[in-house]
């Protein structure tokens, strides 16, 4: 999921949200990752990687795969 603003999981899941805003991740619901300034995650929801975690993984697979083709 891609957001210009605010975005909110209340019930079910996603792979990913990317927003510009909020991203709220309420208590029935699953994200893999989540890139956002703002992710409020309440009692009973679900994340795999946030923001700060997404980062350092997408820049160490990113090395990786820049090493391996040069």
């Amino acid at each position: 999921m891609i957001a210009k603003g605010d975005a909110s999981i209340e019930n079910g899941g996603t792979q990913a949200i990317l927003a510009a805003g909020r991203a709220t991740i309420g208590g029935k619901a699953f994200v893999g990752v989540v890139a956002s300034p703002k992710v409020p995650i309440e009692q009973g929801g679900r994340v795999l990687l946030s923001s700060p975690m997404s980062l350092a993984v997408g820049v160490g697979i990113g090395s990786g795969v820049c090493c391996s083709l040069v």
